[in-house]
């Protein structure tokens, strides 16, 4: 925009200020007041028309699906799903837009025996993470998969290579080199 461009809008400006004396709003409805005293009012219709009944009345009742069938948008009115997926532990996905059931459930619980040398198992498939400072289970693995020994036993002393070494692991417990020094351990497994 060029220096006469600028004058132009400038000359627009002034011409609207000096021939408007006030501008107000009151809901959807702008009231323009010019200076000879005349007023000339705009309605929103958009926001005219959003009533709190046609809101709700598209948006549905709390009684649309359940806790199995999803709920969607379907032109603005809340549509339970026609079929019955999931559970209260089985969560849903969109698969090409299908509302498909994970294969596996979650939240179903984790029973935790607490303590210095205690174990935490996830209760739908077995999962079970143990700890301690022995090495003896707390609880009985029926397959032991792993166990991570920390270089340092349970007095904060750093221990050689021979005292955090594995040797072997069987579902009640695990061998060493040097046992005997208060190793610190997890270990994983399905018990």
């Amino acid at each position: 925009m060029g220096l006469e461009g600028i004058v132009t809008v400038e000359k627009i400006r002034a011409a609207i200020n000096a021939s408007l004396s006030g501008l107000s709003n009151s809901n959807a409805t702008i009231t323009i007041t010019k200076n000879d005293g005349t007023t000339s009012t705009i309605t929103i219709n958009n926001v005219a028309n959003a009533t709190t009944a046609t809101t709700a009345t598209k948006l549905g009742s709390s009684t649309v699906g359940s806790g199995v069938r999803a709920i969607y948008l379907n032109a603005g009115t809340a549509t339970a799903s026609n079929s019955t997926v999931g559970d209260s532990t089985t969560p849903v996905y969109l698969k090409a837009g299908t509302i498909t059931a994970c294969n596996a459930s979650i939240g179903s619980g984790w029973t935790v025996s607490e303590g210095s040398a205690g174990w935490a198992r996830e209760n739908s498939t077995g999962f079970t993470i143990q700890w301690g400072d022995q090495t003896t289970f707390p609880r009985t693995f029926t397959t032991a998969f792993q166990v991570v020994m920390q270089t340092n036993n349970n007095k904060g002393e750093q221990l050689y290579k021979n005292q955090v070494t594995v040797t072997a692991i069987s579902n009640n417990g695990f061998t060493i080199g040097s046992p005997g020094q208060g190793q610190r351990y997890v270990a994983f497994g399905i018990s």
